[in-house]
C-alpha cells in the first residue's frame, strides 16, 4: 500500500504468502522480467527473514512475448493482446495485465494446437 513502511509492506506480503501458500511454500512466480520482481521481493523480505522459496520454473511474459510476438516490451505486449493503454505506473494494473498476456499466449497456443 502506498505510504507504508518497508517493515509493514514486508509483513503484509509475508502474511499474504503464509495465508495462501502455507508456512513453507515453494512459489512458482509469473511476471514480466520476472528476475526484477524476484530481486525486489528478496530485497523487501530477506531483512526480516521471511523470504519464501521460489520454484525453479519461472514464468516470464517478456521471454514468452519475444517467442510468440517478437517483442518483449510490456506496453507492446499489452497492446497486442488488446489491453487498454496504461496511464501512470500502477503495479497492480501491471500484474493484472501480465496475467492477461500469459492467458492470451496460452489461448493462442491452445488454439493453434486444436487446428
Amino acid at each position: 500500500v502506498n505510504g507504508e513502511t518497508q517493515e509493514q509492506a514486508a509483513a503484509d506480503l509475508g502474511n499474504f504468502i503464509f495465508t495462501y501458500f502455507g508456512p513453507t511454500p515453494k512459489v512458482l512466480i509469473l511476471g514480466h522480467n520476472v528476475e526484477f520482481d524476484i530481486s525486489f521481493t528478496k530485497q523487501l523480505l530477506e531483512p526480516y527473514e521471511i523470504m519464501f522459496k521460489i520454484h525453479h520454473v519461472k514464468l516470464d511474459t517478456a521471454s514468452a512475448g519475444l517467442i510468440a510476438f517478437n517483442t518483449f516490451k510490456s506496453d507492446q505486449l499489452f497492446d497486442l493482446v488488446g489491453l487498454e493503454k496504461r496511464g501512470d505506473h500502477d503495479p497492480l494494473q501491471d500484474v493484472k495485465y501480465t496475467i492477461e498476456v500469459a492467458k492470451s499466449i496460452r489461448l493462442l497456443i491452445n488454439s493453434a494446437l486444436e487446428t
